[in-house]
């Protein structure tokens, strides 16, 4: 289970994205207060070509 915290006071709920690999390691976590900033697509396209270059 993945929880993403409460900021700005508690009021606001953090969006964000995880990606985990077939082993179950997370591999890359991002975080935001801002709902429009969650997805992180170059960490996680980094994160991805760093297990492509390990697999």
């Amino acid at each position: 289970m993945i929880g993403l915290g409460r900021k700005v006071f508690g009021s606001m709920q953090q969006s964000g994205s995880v990606l985990i690999d077939s082993q179950g390691v997370i591999r890359h976590a991002h975080g935001a207060t801002m709902p429009t900033g969650g997805y992180d697509k170059k960490g996680i396209t980094a994160a991805v070509q760093d297990l492509r270059a390990h697999a």
